[in-house]
């Protein structure tokens, strides 16, 4: 595994890439940062905008590495609305990255005996149920 400092001083955490199959392009982030347990190599695990993953090299981020502006206008060329998708991607990233660091973790959901921390406000948007669960006097606000 790739210790958390590494990871943070790493010039392509977070990179956006623009890979082509077939013709077809697909925009993807680097969403982890893995080391290769038999070879020792670094590995960059990219997750792409339809959920799919696949790991590149360094060598190869860099060649499919797109600025993040030109990640934003074609994952919203798509949409009605590309600001919505902007923002959107932005807040995911550093809600990942304060996550991954633990940062304004500040309730647990608890699913089949596991304990899954999370941000109170994220689940409260998801749901209309989970927000009046958290913001009121139920035992879940707690």
């Amino acid at each position: 595994d790739v210790p958390e400092g590494e990871k943070e001083a790493d010039p392509l955490r977070n990179a956006w890439i623009l890979r082509t199959v077939n013709g077809r392009e697909f925009v993807g982030f680097v969403k982890d940062i893995e080391r290769g347990s038999v070879t020792k190599e670094t590995y960059y695990r990219i997750m792409y905008s339809d959920g799919d993953v696949q790991h590149f090299t360094a060598e190869q981020v860099r060649e499919m590495r797109l600025t993040n502006d030109d990640a934003m206008r074609r994952l919203g060329a798509g949409l009605n609305n590309g600001a919505d998708v902007v923002v959107w991607r932005s807040a995911h990233l550093k809600l990942q990255a304060m996550s991954r660091d633990r940062d304004f973790l500040d309730c647990k959901l608890v699913c089949g005996g596991r304990k899954f921390p999370c941000h109170r406000i994220v689940v409260a948007t998801a749901s209309p149920v989970w927000r009046v669960a958290l913001a009121g006097a139920f035992k879940e606000s707690r």
